[in-house]
């Protein structure tokens, strides 16, 4: 069977073709990637229809086999097969074999900036820092966005030469730093690249010991978002004390894989872009990214963070059993690795498998630095797998080794997290409201008012959220806590549509978003275009899901008269872990449907997105 291969823009514009005699030969970190077969052998490339479908299993050293053989595939270019199969050389510590391979690719032409890229971090495995210099400046102008100085700043860090590193990253730090105001501004983008900047920036000045001037630097982002303080002064006491802090100087290897991951995500940005401007699908699984990151976990497969970034980026797109499978393929299982493995195992309904995986997890030795968080996750996942117990247990487990603000409200909000899951509303909101006054930001406000909203308190919860939408009149995700609000807990259904078809406007690819503004023409009694927005958002978060979707889908398909659609579409809510008044509620509908008359008929309100949408102060 001919294998079809991966559909990719090439990193670097060059397009040629790799010679045959590119050794097959991989490295052990592409081999102990394999996936087995019930006899423990790789079952290698003939096991998947594409080597697309070997990315999405975790499975590199299949797919580095299949584009190595497949030589005259149009769709992988020859400098993207090449990067890949010369990252796996250096990974095997093969210098001989990766220039081998940039040779191949280069032919009779001219040096392109693919071989210049390639042959910059092969001087740098060398040690020879001049040589990994200069052709890394013959390289720059085709990496994207930031990624050319990024990689340069990990080169010198890889060669040892922090200074110099120092000296880029201070370039790229500007004079003003701007927080985005809510999580669609375009300024988060750029923000996010600052925070890369100043944190890799702040490290290596703690690594070389110059504890003051890492904070003071760091100083800079805490001061652009006054409001997450508490989280800040946390990051920053880590800064002096070095707790949970990598403290590694980065080596060539760990240096490169760094700048893959940069690349990969500047790559993956703007073809999301691209997509979104030609109105396709943005939420789709970019292979090239993925493949990207599993090349460069060949280079650091130790690397837990890397392997989560990897992990996540199959979790994201529903391919849990790969994510499992990387996970359980590290060099050494630790704890945070077996719980992505127990999530993967749970959504893929295999929960007594989790059960396994999760307490297997907590079995092992974990670090101290890293306990609080890992009780605090592990508390989540026991949550819905039904341990109430166990997982209030660890989040006083939790609780009891917080040392600051941050750790304290965290471990008090994922103690409420649990309550509330189990519908112990009046003990959540204990802890919520204790979570608050200790780190008071917006997040933490928002999630006050859910508790509130259970409890019948909504004119508490309503002052919180009028005043986050005074303060937020443009978030979409703002509008949408205050209009989602309003149609669920009272009976101002105009304004509650009004300001969700506005977030809908503002931000018409968000799944929640849409499915809140379906729900809203569907109180309004619009139940056949309710049907319509809520199945759209449902297609917008494919290929996974959430309970709520299908739980109003369900509705709508009960008094759409088609009983058998709403049942099954119920049972799939009942797969995605909903709280247990949710589940409870669900289960009752499996078993007598709706016997409340479906909402009455009304007109909808007008839309618009003129002003700025905040209500008068008279009406709060």
């Amino acid at each position: 069977m001919r294998l079809k291969y991966l559909a990719t823009a090439a990193v670097f514009a060059l397009s040629l073709a790799l010679a045959p005699s590119a050794s097959a030969e991989l490295s052990p970190a592409a081999k102990a990637t394999s996936v087995l077969d019930e006899l423990g052998k790789p079952v290698g490339p003939g096991a998947y229809e594409t080597a697309d479908d070997a990315i999405r299993a975790g499975d590199m050293s299949a797919y580095l086999l299949a584009i190595a053989a497949d030589t005259e595939n149009e769709e992988t270019t020859a400098t993207f097969r090449g990067l890949l199969l010369a990252i796996d050389a250096l990974a095997a510590d093969d210098l001989d074999g990766a220039r081998e391979i940039v040779k191949n690719v280069q032919g009779d032409k001219d040096p392109s900036q693919f071989d210049a890229y390639i042959s910059a971090w092969i001087y740098a495995f060398e040690g020879d820092a001049d040589k990994a210099i200069r052709e890394h400046r013959a390289a720059a102008s085709g990496l994207p966005g930031l990624t050319s100085d990024l990689s340069l700043a990990a080169l010198l860090e890889g060669l040892d030469r922090p200074e110099e590193a120092l000296a880029v990253y201070a370039s790229l730090t500007p004079g003003e730093i701007d927080a985005p105001e809510n999580e669609f501004d375009i300024q988060g983008l750029y923000f996010a690249d600052i925070q890369t900047v100043i944190s890799r920036r702040a490290l290596l000045l703690r690594r070389l010991g110059r504890i003051d001037e890492a904070i003071a630097v760091y100083q800079r982002l805490a001061e652009a978002e006054p409001e997450q303080a508490v989280s800040y002064a946390a990051a920053i006491q880590s800064l002096k004390d070095g707790r949970g802090l990598d403290d590694e100087a980065l080596t060539p290897n760990t240096a490169l894989a760094r700048t893959l991951t940069d690349i990969s995500l500047a790559l993956s940005r703007s073809r999301m872009f691209d997509r979104a401007q030609r109105g396709l699908p943005v939420n789709v699984f970019d292979v090239t990214k993925s493949s990207l990151d599993q090349a460069a976990l060949l280079l650091a497969p130790e690397d837990e963070d890397l392997r989560q970034l990897v992990i996540g980026g199959l979790h994201q797109n529903a391919f849990y059993e790969g994510a499992a499978h990387v996970a359980l393929s590290a060099p050494e299982l630790k704890p945070n690795l077996g719980m992505s493995a127990a999530l993967a195992l749970m959504l893929q309904q295999e929960q007594e498998q989790a059960r396994k995986a999760l307490d297997r997890a907590l079995d092992l030795e974990i670090d101290e630095d890293e306990e609080f968080g890992i009780k605090l996750r592990a508390a989540a996942l026991y949550s819905l797998l039904g341990s109430e117990q166990t997982a209030l247990g660890l989040t006083d487990e939790a609780l009891a080794i917080a040392d600051n603000p941050s750790r304290m409200a965290r471990a008090k909000a994922s103690k409420a997290d649990v309550l509330q899951h189990y519908a112990r509303y009046e003990e959540a909101l204990v802890l919520a409201s204790e979570a608050r006054r200790l780190d008071d930001t917006h997040d933490r406000r928002m999630y006050l008012t859910t508790i509130l909203g259970e409890l019948d308190r909504d004119s508490e919860a309503l002052k919180i959220l009028r005043q986050g939408h005074l303060e937020r009149p443009n978030d979409p995700y703002m509008l949408n806590t205050l209009g989602y609000f309003l149609i669920s807990h009272t009976d101002r259904y105009e304004e509650g549509y009004r300001l969700l078809g506005r977030a809908s406007k503002l931000a018409p690819r968000n799944a929640y978003i849409r499915d809140s503004f379906g729900w809203a023409r569907y109180k309004l009694g619009h139940i056949d275009s309710a049907g319509r927005i809520i199945e759209s958002s449902r297609e917008l978060l494919a290929p996974t899901r959430h309970w709520e979707i299908e739980d109003h889908l369900g509705d709508i398909y009960w008094y759409e008269g088609d009983e058998e659609k709403a049942r099954e579409t119920w049972k799939a809510a009942l797969e995605i872990y909903p709280p247990v008044q949710i589940r409870d509620a669900i289960m009752a509908k499996l078993e007598n449907g709706l016997t409340e008359p479906a909402p009455e008929r009304q007109p909808l309100p007008s839309l618009s997105l003129d002003g700025d949408g905040r209500l008068p102060e008279r009406d709060i």
